[in-house]
């Protein structure tokens, strides 16, 4: 953790980055491209935040690049005039090129960076796509990845930088197309893996995600999903973690395991009434898990396996009207979620510490059940100015364990007014006031 006045010249160069590296694009290729540059700032009681962004797509003889780069800077203010800062990055690039009708080069990377923790990550795969036919592609990736981040810190000491560099493989697949006749359903299913064997660590993600779609008649029906499994590890950096208590010598590199398990499916179906009015209904069933196991860590060291998981689901439906000037809606939401923790591997501990772990990881345990009412409307004055205002409504159930008496219900309002006006066909500014 960094602490030191706020830097004005360090900012403009973060934030100028993704800038100057679209133009460096159009220097360098002499071809069309399309770009799209944001830059933010936002201000809140205690934190200055600095945003940049960058999607440009260029085509260039045979090949063609699209490049993507998030950035964002925060300054929280801390005491006598310091900050602590936190930067992040990510980038992603790819580029592709047709060998024939059926096959295709692929080339893609991807870089993040995350200051505080002094974390850089960092891939590189090439492969060859094959497309089936129309409906179906898929492209076997090879390359290589690395991870920096702190190692293994001897005492009295800052945990120092270590790069660890090994192959990477993958593959990615995807179908899109109508399934069945008629007024068919439209699927697009996207997979894709990789495992990365930076050793002594290991990482992989296994990802599933599709949208199944219909519409008849004016009724739209729309159903997505997505599964994902990703593995992270990470050195200790403590250096009493990897030592002998007994000679203080360095015995092990301890690893922590962090496995995450996401599920989710999402339903929404839309239905005219006449020619101005619509009613829609959606349900978000979500599910998640996370794991956090220890290896290589000495017998004498105590290590705490634990397990979190997350489940929630939530009903929404609406009645909107809507015509060329304005727009009228109410909606009303419904749900529930439900978190918890443990340990796992309590049989390996002493019952002191297990029970002391164990009803401090229930603390954090909680479920919930909530329903709101939510009015918006927009209306259009002219050609230039636009109107909004909406509301909410809210009631929230909150439960927890015994060992965390926080049961709470809860009732809260919110509202919003605003005015756009349009200068011109590429600029707009809007006034807005919350309650």
């Amino acid at each position: 953790i960094r602490v030191a006045p706020l830097n004005k010249p360090r900012l403009g160069r973060l934030v100028s980055a993704p800038l100057l590296l679209a133009a460096l694009l159009f220097i360098a290729f002499d071809a069309t491209a399309q770009t799209t540059v944001d830059v933010g700032l936002e201000r809140d009681v205690n934190r200055y935040r600095w945003t940049a962004g960058l999607n440009t797509s260029v085509e260039t003889g045979p090949w063609r690049i699209r490049l993507q780069d998030s950035f964002s800077s925060d300054a929280y203010v801390l005491f006598a005039g310091s900050y602590l800062l936190r930067d992040e990055n990510r980038l992603g690039w790819t580029a592709t090129r047709h060998v024939s009708d059926q096959l295709s080069l692929r080339l893609a990377g991807d870089s993040d960076w995350f200051s505080l923790s002094r974390v850089f990550i960092h891939s590189t795969l090439a492969g060859l796509t094959y497309r089936m036919n129309d409906s179906f592609a898929v492209t076997p990736l090879v390359g290589f990845a690395l991870d920096q981040r702190p190692g293994i810190s001897e005492i009295g000491s800052i945990a120092p930088l270590r790069a660890d560099v090994g192959p990477a493989v993958g593959v990615s697949s995807r179908f899109s197309g109508p399934v069945g006749s008629g007024d068919a359903y439209n699927l697009d299913i996207v997979a894709d893996a990789n495992v990365q064997r930076i050793s002594p660590r290991r990482g992989h993600q296994y990802r599933i995600a599709g949208l199944a779609s219909r519409n008849q008649d004016n009724r739209e029906f729309r159903t997505r999903f997505i599964a994902s499994t990703v593995r992270r590890d990470t050195y200790e950096a403590a250096s009493f973690l990897n030592r002998d208590l007994n000679t203080g010598s360095s015995v092990s590199e301890s690893i922590e395991q962090t496995a995450s398990d996401t599920l989710g499916i999402n339903v929404e179906a839309t239905m005219p009434i006449g020619r101005s009015m619509r009613i829609s209904a959606s349900g978000d069933l979500t599910a998640n898990g996370r794991t956090i196991r220890n290896t290589g860590d000495p017998a004498e060291t105590l290590f705490f396996d634990t397990e979190y998981d997350r489940r929630s689901f939530d009903f929404q439906g609406a009645i909107v009207r809507e015509t060329r000037r304005s727009k009228i809606e109410v909606a009303t939401t419904a749900g529930v979620e439900d978190e918890s923790r443990s340990l796992t591997n309590r049989d390996e501990l002493p019952e002191i510490q297990a029970t002391q772990k164990s009803n401090l990881l229930r603390q954090a345990d909680y479920d919930r059940g909530f329903f709101s009412v939510a009015t918006s409307l927009r209306s259009q004055f002219g050609h230039r100015y636009t109107a909004t205002i909406s509301g909410t409504a809210r009631i929230l159930n909150h439960n927890t364990p015994e060992t965390n008496p926080d049961d709470r219900d809860e009732v809260s309002f919110t509202s919003r007014a605003g005015l756009q006006v349009k200068i011109s066909d590429v600029l707009r500014t809007e006034l807005a006031f919350y309650g």
